[in-house]
């Protein structure tokens, strides 16, 4: 029988320890901010929540859960400066 996995909480703090977010910045290329910013219930989240669970899904050991408006906020901050999530 195998150990469960460990669930592990994502948010944009610590995405970068855990997985790497070209597939995040290849969704927000050229993808259009309006001025209210990336909504929680905007279908890009579900595009990114949706590829997070395949992601945990080839995970033996772990899976990464992130909440909508989590999500909502990483791609935001994709979006518009990438690289401050290494900062």
């Amino acid at each position: 029988m195998s150990s469960p996995r460990r669930t592990i909480t994502l948010t944009a703090d610590n995405f970068c320890d855990y997985l790497p977010t070209d597939y995040a910045e290849s969704l927000v290329t050229d993808f259009a901010i309006g001025p209210g910013g990336i909504g929680a219930g905007d279908a890009i989240v579900d595009k990114f929540r949706a590829w997070l669970a395949w992601e945990s899904s080839w995970a033996l050991d772990v899976w990464y859960e992130m909440s909508r408006p989590d999500a909502a906020a990483f791609l935001q901050v994709i979006a518009i400066r990438p690289d401050s999530l290494w900062e």
